[in-house]
């Protein structure tokens, strides 16, 4: 009204009557413009409390209106989810208990570098020595370790019955003659090893004298070659082998070349010299005595005794065949009663 006197209260309210209460902490009306009323401005600037169903500016546990800080479970207010606590091995948020090496939480075991098994073994024993084996059982025992079966189970329990075979159900009979299988494999079956071990075979055939098909030699020994029993069998030769009774062409024949007595030992020359592969060694003895010749090769080794005899005195001479040895120099030497003498004779072939 133009000229008229009504005005707007602290109320905001046109012509009202109601005037600022200096007693009154939010004067005559509060932010909601309700006189007297208990509404207010938060921290988030909104007018809350009163009559107003709006709720206070909320704050974070460090009091920040509308802040992101938290309150983890160890009571610890920040707003950094990275270090929030954790329950240890006993359950307790923040503690500080762990699992050792040896899997055991809270104990005081430490890994020493140096020993074989680390600082527990598989039973969790600090220093021990027990192991798990292949069937998963864990102790210092190794006699007892389970071992695989014959299917290839570890700790299985299939076994090769008495016919052989893997986790066979045949029991041995001991009345039945061959037990309940014989060596083909067959349960109750009359097959026999023969003596060459083979099931069922006719053993040694005859004429042989063992399994591989040997006959006896000439000197009665199975494969031989008559080695054993050969050598010179003639009593007159100068290289007579008492235990020989097959004679194999070695015998050296001692010829007596005069019937006048010498009157001194001496060893011819041997003739011929060079020669291949038989030579005449000559030799004279003037007295009745063990008479040696021996042939040798050129660093001294003794190849062959031509003649080991007592000889009556005279005038002998031999022959040696060397057809069994290389070409080369040999040293012949005779030995009689005092006396020794040795020549060269060369072997060329």
């Amino acid at each position: 009204m133009y000229g008229g006197t009504a005005t707007i209260d602290n109320c905001g309210i046109c012509n009202a009557t109601y005037e600022t209460q200096p007693s009154f902490p939010y004067g005559n009306c509060d932010c909601s413009g309700i006189s007297g009323g208990l509404a207010y401005i938060d921290e988030c600037a909104q007018c809350v409390g009163g009559t107003l169903e709006i709720l206070d500016c909320p704050s974070d546990c460090l009091g920040t209106p509308l802040g992101s800080a938290t309150l983890d479970n160890c009571m610890v207010c920040d707003n950094d989810p990275t270090n929030d606590c954790i329950q240890d091995c006993v359950g307790i948020w923040g503690g500080t208990a762990e699992i050792d090496a040896c899997g055991i939480c809270n104990s005081n075991y430490v890994t020493p570098p140096d020993f074989p098994y680390g600082n527990c073994d598989c039973s969790g024993l600090a220093n021990g020595y027990a192991v798990e084996d292949a069937c998963g059982v864990c102790d210092n025992d190794p006699t007892n370790d389970c071992i695989q079966d014959c299917v290839g189970i570890w700790g299985g329990t299939a076994e090769i019955d008495a016919c052989g075979v893997c986790n066979g159900t045949y029991e041995t009979l001991p009345d039945f003659p061959y037990g309940n299988c014989d060596c083909s494999g067959i349960p109750y079956g009359i097959s026999e090893a023969d003596d060459c071990g083979i099931c069922g075979g006719e053993g040694i055939i005859e004429g042989n004298c063992d399994c591989e098909g040997s006959v006896l030699d000439l000197c009665n020994i199975c494969g031989g070659d008559n080695s054993i029993c050969s050598g010179c069998t003639d009593l007159d030769a100068g290289n007579y082998d008492p235990d020989a009774t097959i004679n194999d062409g070695s015998c050296i024949t001692l010829a007596i070349e005069s019937i006048e007595l010498p009157e001194d030992y001496s060893l011819q020359h041997s003739y011929p010299n060079p020669f291949n592969p038989t030579t005449t060694i000559s030799f004279s003895i003037p007295e009745f005595g063990l008479t040696t010749i021996t042939a040798y090769d050129i660093t001294g080794r003794e190849i062959e005794i031509l003649t080991n005899t007592n000889l009556n005195p005279g005038n002998y001479s031999i022959d040696w065949n060397a057809s069994s040895y290389p070409s080369g120099v040999y040293l012949i030497k005779m030995d009689s009663g005092e006396f020794t003498q040795t020549q060269k004779v060369v072997l060329v072939k």
